[in-house]
């Protein structure tokens, strides 16, 4: 300090006069120093508009340039404000990109879920028709598996274009088919029996083989109905044969006896 290189003492009132002095040589360093700085960030400016710049790096060199006061020349300002403005149309056009492309894998992706449930559910319902159609087959309901068809006709008619359900119901048909005919052949049976026991002659492998046709209530009911009368007819065929031989017997005896005499 002065009053140090001086051997004065602070509160001299040489140094206080010129305190003044040392003051406004102070600012003048530091607006210097401010200047300088200014001065360096404005080239620095200079340069990044010459070249690719962000847009936080162009500001961040305007604020220093102009700080305290620093005037830019108007053309170097102006640069700076075309600048700033395609960057910042840059960064408003790429967000609106980026929302775009995450709104268009969003859109994507709940469309993607969407599709995968509906597979899902179309799959179930697929699984559920073929066992039900299966059940329907085995049971031989043959009124129930067509009113479900014709629900799901009515109501998911998708589902019954499905390969698995097609062939589900082409095992429908041909259990219907096979049914048709145990049917078939089992009336053949009982008319048979019928003209048999009217007749009185019914066979026995004739009945069982009615026996064995017989699949719901109503038909083993005419089975039992049968059997009953067939048996009826076979005792009766008993009897009559038992008469007979006591018949041929007694003839017999009644020939040979006066021999004896």
């Amino acid at each position: 300090m002065l009053s140090s290189s001086l051997n004065l003492d602070p509160s001299d009132e040489r140094v206080l006069a010129l305190e003044p002095v040392r003051e406004w040589l102070r600012q003048r360093r530091y607006e210097a120093i401010q200047e300088r700085r200014a001065l360096e960030a404005q080239t620095a400016l200079e340069r990044a508009l010459d070249r690719h710049c962000t847009l936080e790096g162009i500001v961040k060199l305007h604020d220093a340039a102009t700080r305290a006061g620093h005037t830019l020349p108007i053309e170097l300002e102006r640069r700076y404000r075309l600048t700033l403005e395609r960057l910042e149309e840059e960064r408003h056009h790429a967000y609106q990109v980026r929302l775009a492309i995450m709104g268009a894998a969003t859109v994507t992706l709940l469309i993607g879920v969407i599709g995968a449930i509906w597979s899902i559910l179309r799959y179930r319902d697929v699984v559920e028709g073929v066992q039900q159609l299966d059940q329907f087959a085995a049971q031989g309901n043959f009124d129930a598996a067509d009113q479900f068809i014709a629900r799901l006709e009515k109501n998911r008619p998708a589902i019954l274009q499905s390969n698995n359900v097609q062939a589900a119901r082409t095992r429908l048909e041909e259990a219907r088919a096979k049914e048709n005919q145990r049917r078939e052949e089992f009336e053949k049976a009982r008319l048979e029996l019928e003209r048999a026991i009217a007749e009185g002659g019914p066979a026995q492998q004739d009945v069982k083989l009615l026996t064995d046709l017989a699949r719901d209530e109503k038909e083993k009911f005419i089975v039992r109905d049968i059997e009953k009368r067939a048996q009826e007819k076979w005792r009766e065929q008993e009897g009559k044969a038992s008469d007979s031989w006591k018949q041929r017997r007694a003839a017999l005896e009644e020939r040979i006896s006066p021999a004896f005499v």
